[in-house]
């Protein structure tokens, strides 16, 4: 035991050692406005799309039911204060046959309202801490569980650094450092079936060059990043010509250079807008095999709550009609002939 626990010191150890050699990666990144293109990420021919939805596991089935579909994954919002292990859920979803996603908040949670509260250091789960160990402990033991569930789990962690309504925004050099130590830990203890998800805000009010600007800082380096991702809300409103899907896929497009696999992890949109914006991102994923996942996120919205009518994104895409088939027939366009036999085949079987 203190052999191995000698030998996970030392691997911590040397990959501190290489945070600068990783930070030449972020170079080459940051050498033109953004990432140029030429290295584009380019899936297996025939490859599945990932379709989740926010819910514990055990819901997940129901959910598709109303829907008159079959989701793939299901998705959840991890605060590290919880300081819970993931063994409970990981289990329910291999005995369901379902990809976890996880959004990991290195944060103790505030009230939504209060964005500059909300954006706060919170020297608890300072990036600097964690990049020193002091969360090790915890992060061992999401490690173990991942490990032993075998199938890939999809991290989002400290996603939207580039904005300011979190606290793993500040010290964009420490975010780097706590980024590089979660991922190394993780490979040392075996799991390296994590997919770790570097997603930035799309910061639609921002240029493309200012927006690239804006997360560059925090690139950890593309052998510490798995898959690249981007919150995707339709949050309606007067500003909605922000949020229509022509403009995140220009934002996508950009992400895709960085040669990783691209997922929307946090897909929503404002009921009045659902009909033409579900449509239009039916559209856009069909035809864009390189986005290999989405996730419906219909979880209770702080941005809409600060922004003072929590009720846009208040409701619910399984019970209504048109918002179903949109997102029916998108699964359907990406699901390969063969998998939709046999899927048939099990639902005559039952």
């Amino acid at each position: 035991m203190l052999a191995r626990a000698t030998l996970l010191a030392l691997v911590l150890a040397v990959a501190g050692a290489l945070a600068a050699w990783a930070g030449a990666d972020r170079s080459a990144v940051t050498a033109s406005a953004c990432p140029r293109p030429g290295h584009e990420y380019r899936p297996a021919a025939g490859a599945p799309l990932l379709a989740g939805v926010v819910s514990d596991p055990y819901s997940v089935d129901d959910v598709g039911r109303r829907a008159g579909t079959r989701f793939t994954a299901y998705a959840n919002f991890e605060h590290w204060s919880f300081d819970r292990s993931p063994e409970r859920y990981l289990r329910a979803a291999r005995a369901r046959d379902l990809t976890p996603v996880v959004t990991w908040e290195p944060w103790r949670a505030t009230e939504p309202g209060d964005p500059a509260r909300q954006g706060a250091a919170q020297p608890e789960y300072a990036n600097a801490g964690i990049a020193a160990g002091e969360h090790d402990a915890y992060l061992a033991t999401w490690a173990r569980a991942v490990r032993a569930f075998g199938g890939p789990v999809y991290i989002r962690l400290a996603h939207e650094m580039n904005a300011d309504w979190y606290p793993w925004s500040h010290e964009p050099r420490e975010y780097r450092r706590m980024w590089r130590h979660v991922v190394t830990l993780f490979r040392a203890h075996g799991a390296r079936n994590a997919r770790f998800v570097f997603a930035p805000n799309p910061n639609t009010a921002q240029d493309e060059a200012s927006w690239c600007a804006s997360w560059q800082q925090y690139w950890p380096g593309s052998r510490f990043v798995d898959a690249v991702g981007m919150t995707t809300i339709d949050f309606g409103g007067e500003h909605a010509a922000r949020y229509s899907v022509d403009v995140y896929a220009s934002r996508l497009r950009v992400l895709r250079r960085l040669g990783r696999p691209v997922l929307l992890p946090e897909v929503n949109v404002a009921y009045g807008e659902r009909v033409r914006w579900l449509t239009d991102l039916r559209r856009f994923v069909t035809a864009s095999r390189w986005v290999t996942g989405f996730v419906i996120s219909q979880a209770p919205s702080r941005g809409v709550v600060a922004d003072g009518d929590p009720q846009r994104l208040n409701w619910d895409f399984s019970l209504d009609a048109e918002a179903s088939r949109q997102i029916r027939d998108l699964i359907a366009a990406r699901t390969p002939a063969s998998s939709q036999r046999t899927r048939q085949s099990s639902e005559r079987e039952a």
